[in-house]
């Protein structure tokens, strides 16, 4: 399908975005719900391979349906008087936005995303023209693009950029800002701390279901949050739990927080889906406890 300027750029549609995702996401999730099923259940693992099989497909299609929303493909437009000069703000602004250079022509570029804007988001291209240029991403990136493209330009488009919200700003003890976490970094960081707590969390649902799996990952989060302001998961990321003063949060806000799971999750995961279009990078949790994550 062409586009009106832009003769080599095919943007991905919400369908094809949907199977992407839920293609990607099917099978490991089948893999590890029939995984913890033979764990759980006492069964052959042949005998629950079909039941995870049905959760991974079930997660796969629910997961590619919501990430198809802010990540299927859209196309921009921008006009400039000075080509190198654009130039210049637009790659900082992907950059900016966790996007590098993959290749590059005189009239045509492709950027790649990095850990920050997530591996699986898909690639931003830019066609070059004379006096203006046709830029095709995911939408939830093609937005913050050109929210960072409006910062970059001159002064006098300052004042309208200022009266808009403007994210908060965390900085650490030597007064640089942090960059908060991506939906991707934090979502690897729970997937590592989940594999940490998966055997003992296993052996109490033997002596105490529910109650005592629930009080020792409640212990865990709460106790690494408070304390060395990170989970396991989060160090091996490079990531921080913190206040707005970049401070550890205190175990009365670690058990806020830890709750707020819970309600991120009640509402078909939309809770943690917030990330990725809040300008903090929150979640509901993160909101309920006045946290933040960021990248140390």
């Amino acid at each position: 399908m062409k586009h009106k300027g832009c003769l080599t750029i095919k943007p991905r549609g919400f369908w094809a975005t949907f199977g992407r995702f839920a293609a990607i996401t099917a099978l490991p999730f089948a893999l590890l719900c029939s995984l913890l099923f033979y764990l759980m259940m006492d069964l052959e693992f042949e005998s629950v391979l079909h039941l995870g099989i049905w959760y991974g497909i079930a997660f796969g299609l629910l997961f590619g349906f919501l990430m198809a929303f802010p990540f299927k493909a859209v196309t921009i437009s921008e006009t400039y008087q000075d080509k190198n000069a654009f130039l210049a703000r637009l790659n900082i602004a992907l950059a900016k936005i966790g996007y590098h250079t993959q290749s590059q022509t005189e009239i045509f570029t492709t950027y790649k995303p990095s850990i920050q804007a997530g591996l699986l988001s898909g690639k931003i291209s830019v066609q070059i023209e004379d006096s203006s240029c046709t830029i095709v991403g995911p939408e939830i990136h093609i937005k913050k693009l050109k929210k960072q493209l409006k910062a970059e330009k001159p002064l006098e488009f300052k004042k309208a950029l200022t009266e808009k919200i403007i994210p908060i700003k965390i900085v650490d003890s030597e007064g640089n800002n942090y960059r908060f976490a991506s939906f991707s970094q934090r979502f690897i960081a729970h997937i590592i701390d989940y594999a940490i707590l998966l055997i003992p969390m296993t052996i109490t649902q033997l002596i105490i279901p529910v109650i005592f799996p629930a009080l020792l990952a409640l212990a865990y989060n709460v106790g690494f949050w408070s304390t060395r302001g990170a989970t396991p998961g989060k160090m091996f990321m490079k990531l921080k739990v913190v206040d707005k003063n970049s401070n550890f949060i205190t175990v009365e806000k670690g058990i806020i927080r830890y709750l707020g799971y819970i309600v991120s999750a009640v509402f078909i995961l939309l809770g943690y889906f917030w990330i990725l279009w809040d300008p903090n990078n929150q979640g509901w949790h993160d909101k309920f406890a006045r946290s933040y994550v960021v990248v140390t």
